[in-house]
């Protein structure tokens, strides 16, 4: 059941603004509030003819289309749907502000339909009327024939609008993207991710494109366990794409089986706030809001498969893996799309965790899958060695290393430990953050950099016992991404030497241009929830 509990006309923005209920047996569902925008190219039908002035002739209760299917109204839970057979889209929208599901809360309203169809000639009569009045008309407004002239009528005072370029050429006003996790995981693939990056990598190293380091703020919380964190990272290029990635964590620890990891969430344990904003560099428009969870994953995941493409040997085919979460979920996705993986061995303290990882990769694969009863065992024959955990401290054992393997890292404070850093022949950093311009002496090879309150209270996870990320950690070994792709220097030249790969400080490289491709990609797929880019734009200079 559908009840329209309230509806009027903003004078100030020239919209229709509607409120409905909905509910079931069960009681109250969802509550929406939304407007119409874009009036000014969409017809309505005509006007209801007037009230019988007979009082003994019945008035219809409903109005006709809220009687129709939903499939003909139009409304589609999830975000840009398909328009239906039954009915034309035209380019008005209601557009939900409050209330709703996920999906739903930004998604078209499956009463759209219904109320354009059979409420909008009410809807301009009143609408007329009042702003008639308003400016002392001395004579009736004549109907008309559509709410855009309606609408432009109503605007011949002068006030300023966002929109007043649309009503003027019936141009679609721009919209700004907003696109899950779910639309990410759908469009992304790693050969996506793998060419994005590296072709950002390379563009930076031109002077094509700029990014800063990963910046933090730490601020202790009430509960001496836990600080909080705001992390941020940005880039950009030439290429059209511009991006600032965004996290607001609460940081603690915790032990499990003697091993320290890094934990965070959102208002509570379980949930997390990451966000990407694409703006473009022609125009300065915000383009999409992305969550940052799957492509987060994925961009981690393709640097590694990009180090193993330049520097593990090319016939490296058994993986040994520590960690079976989400890393060596996309891990695995980047080793298999650069290697010929034939054997995965893997080992991470939850029995059942490890097990649960060896069944999905066995069937994604077709591979062997070895669970290990011990982290020792992982390093026997494996031609590419990975640490792929949320561990606060290092994880890989140096001593266990086998010649000619290619070394991953990920966590365990970002560094591998000490034993295997002595050891390794080899080491491709892509690349590091430009200093500042015009200040040369502020370059900075840190992972990241950060500003805490009472710098002296101890604080978690990277933050721990006020340690400095880590930066080039073998510099006489060094290569860089640009020079090995432009032949200036040798990555691996014995299969039995052992080499390294990690990013360095380009985390705002990435997310630029991973983002850029996920919208593009989406936007050809028609995903992503649509809202207006007005909503993010003022008229007072900042």
């Amino acid at each position: 059941n559908l009840i329209l509990l309230a509806a009027g006309f903003d004078d100030c923005e020239h919209r229709f603004i509607l409120v409905f209920i909905s509910g079931s047996a069960h009681g109250l569902t969802r509550v929406t509030a939304g407007f119409f925008a874009d009036l000014q190219t969409s017809e309505c039908r005509p006007e209801p003819p007037p009230r019988p002035e007979n009082p003994g002739t019945k008035r219809p209760t409903k109005n006709a289309a809220l009687k129709r299917p939903r499939a003909e109204a139009g409304g589609s839970i999830g975000g840009r749907a398909g328009k239906s057979q039954t009915q034309k889209r035209g380019p008005d929208r209601f557009l939900p502000i409050l209330g709703g599901s996920e999906r739903a809360r930004l998604s078209p309203s499956p009463l759209r339909g219904g109320v354009r169809g059979g409420g909008c000639a009410m809807f301009q009569k009143r609408a007329q009327g009042k702003h008639a009045n308003d400016r002392n008309a001395t004579t009736p407004t004549p109907a008309l024939p559509s709410r855009g002239r309606e609408l432009q009528s109503a605007r011949n005072d002068g006030s300023p609008s966002l929109s007043s370029d649309k009503i003027k050429t019936g141009r679609p006003s721009p919209m700004t993207l907003i696109i899950n996790n779910d639309a990410v995981h759908k469009v992304l693939t790693m050969k996506d991710t793998i060419d994005a990056l590296e072709t950002s990598y390379l563009n930076l190293a031109k002077g094509e494109a700029v990014c800063r380091p990963r910046i933090d703020i730490r601020i202790p919380t009430s509960d001496p366990k836990k600080n909080y964190q705001w992390g941020t990272m940005e880039g950009g290029s030439t290429g059209g794409y511009f991006a600032i990635r965004m996290k607001s964590d609460i940081i603690y620890e915790q032990e499990y089986n003697g091993v320290v990891t890094q934990e965070k969430y959102c208002t509570k344990p379980g949930l997390f706030c990451g966000l990407i904003l694409l703006t473009s560099i022609e125009n300065a428009e915000p383009l999409a809001l992305i969550n940052d969870g799957h492509l987060q994953h994925m961009r981690v995941g393709g640097d590694g498969g990009i180090g193993v493409k330049y520097m593990a040997r090319k016939d490296a085919e058994v993986v040994g893996i520590l960690g079976s979460g989400g890393m060596a979920r996309t891990h695995m996705q980047s080793f298999t799309a650069v290697r010929n993986i034939k054997k995965v061995q893997v080992f991470s303290p939850t029995k059942a965790n490890r097990e649960a990882f060896a069944e999905e990769i066995r069937a994604t694969y077709g591979i062997e899958v070895k669970v290990c009863d011990a982290p020792e065992q992982i390093y026997r024959g494996a031609d590419i060695t990975a640490g792929l955990t949320d561990s606060a401290v290092p994880v890989l054992n140096g001593d266990l290393l086998e010649p000619g393997t290619h070394i991953v890292n990920i966590g365990g404070s970002g560094i591998p430990d000490k034993k295997s850093l002595d050891r390794v022949d080899v080491y491709l950093r892509f690349g590091d953050a430009p200093a500042p311009r015009g200040r040369p002496e502020l370059a900075l090879d840190d992972e990241y950099i950060a500003w805490e309150a009472r710098p002296d209270a101890f604080k978690f996870g990277d933050g721990r016992k006020g340690k400095k990320a880590h930066g080039v950690t073998i510099p006489e070994k060094r290569i860089t991404l640009a020079d090995l792709v432009a032949g200036k220097a040798k990555g691996r030249t014995s299969d039995n030497q052992i080499t390294y790969s990690e990013r360095g400080n380009l985390q705002g490289a990435q997310f630029y241009a991973v983002a850029g491709r996920v919208y593009e990609l989406a936007k050809a797929a028609g995903l992503g929830h649509e809202i207006p880019t007005e909503w993010f734009l003022q008229d007072i200079r900042n």
